[in-house]
């Protein structure tokens, strides 16, 4: 699913500098109709504005490009393929080409509002703050891929861009603030949208409120995510939690169900912090490969968890085998079945382990019990480690 952002779905705050002879020619068509006195009071404007506009000197606001539109009989469509810069009134303008559409940068610019990042109510400015530099350059980085737009404010651990970039990423379906009463869901272009797109959403949504959890004493180990809201939006926040799970399994990583991880008292009422949990280590692998996390110490962490798990194998690989090896030197019968009795194993799985053992000199075949039974085993004069 592609979405698409034409110039009349932004915000009524926002303006267009039009390519200076087209400018003109929709002016003078409009005024041909009209006359020129009657389009200004149709427009709701003065002679002298309706002229310097007509000359491209201020950028026109949105619903009075519309109403040219439709008293000129130009349509939109071609309009904005007309229009060379984008702005809200006091703002920075961007060159932005129309339709926008959806990429997997957008995604992740939108998955960043709703975690670390925040669009206000009135001046719609997006800001991102972040501890980690690296999420700092990357926003900054697809900021600029997208919209093209500078930095209008730099501090230690944030940036915030233009109005315009704020209003275009609620069209996206961002969150606007306060984000702890918002009742925004995962954008459906997301959910229905490409991998590429999905998982740069996820990727961005992990690296401002996921979580790796590792620990050189316990063996649980864990990717979460978790996130905060008022308690009249605990039910949205249920579904969100809900609808990143589905999300994440169309990559082969399964989380738990949305949990309460706390609830805490504020001036306005109960806060609803909930989350999902990726344990089984299959999954964790997934995470890594497929979706991954920005440099830092999440991610550092990350790879200590997928490291431990080659580790454990490793280990538990070489303990079944000795546990193995201790068996047929004991026992007088040694066929498959009787170790796989003995030790309390799957026959099958047994039978791997043994080919394993045998591959690498540890153990060899004596023979079988009868013909088309079980074989039996024995050591090898050379034993290995």
């Amino acid at each position: 699913m592609t979405k698409e952002a034409h110039f009349w779905k932004l915000s009524d705050t926002t303006r267009f500098e039009l390519a200076q002879k087209f400018c003109k020619s929709i002016f003078d068509n409009a005024i041909t109709k009209k006359g020129k006195e009657q389009l200004a009071l149709e427009l709701g404007i003065s002679i002298p504005y309706l002229d310097t506009l007509r000359r491209g000197l201020y950028s026109i606001p949105k619903q009075l490009l519309l109403q040219l539109s439709k008293i000129s009989g130009i349509e939109k469509e071609e309009i904005e393929q007309n229009i060379l810069f984008t702005r809200t009134r006091h703002g920075k303008k961007l060159s932005l080409t129309y339709p926008i559409i959806s990429t997997p940068n957008l995604a992740s610019l939108v998955a960043h509002v709703f975690g670390d990042g925040t669009i206000g109510a009135k001046k719609r400015q997006f800001e991102y703050a972040n501890f980690n530099k690296e999420l700092i350059k990357a926003v900054e980085h697809e900021t600029k891929l997208v919209f093209g737009a500078p930095i209008i404010s730099r501090k230690n651990k944030s940036i915030t861009f233009p109005s315009i970039v704020g209003d275009i990423l609620l069209e996206f379906g961002a969150p606007v603030a306060p984000k702890n009463y918002s009742r925004h869901q995962i954008p459906e272009w997301v959910r229905q949208g490409s991998l590429e797109e999905k998982r740069s959403f996820l990727r961005a949504l992990f690296d401002d409120d996921g979580s790796a959890m590792f620990s050189d004493g316990y063996r649980s180990a864990g990717v979460n995510i978790a996130q905060t809201r008022h308690e009249s939006r605990k039910s949205e926040l249920e579904k969100l939690l809900w609808d990143v799970k589905i999300l994440l399994e169309q990559f082969e990583i399964f989380s738990g169900t949305p949990k309460v991880a706390k609830i805490k008292k504020y001036e306005d009422g109960f806060h609803v912090t909930m989350y999902i949990n990726v344990t089984d280590f299959a999954s964790i692998k997934n995470f890594y490969a497929q979706i991954g996390l920005t440099e830092g110490t999440k991610l550092e962490t990350l790879k200590k968890i997928v490291a431990r798990e080659r580790k454990s194998r490793k280990a538990d690989d070489k303990k079944a085998m000795n546990l193995i090896l201790s068996k047929i030197k004991e026992q007088r019968v040694n066929s498959t079945g009787a170790l796989a009795i003995s030790l309390n194993l799957n026959p099958a799985y047994l039978l791997k382990k043994l080919k394993r053992m045998e591959k690498i000199g540890m153990i060899g075949k004596s023979g079988r019990i009868s013909a088309n039974r079980s074989f039996t085993w024995k050591v090898t004069e050379v034993e290995h480690d």
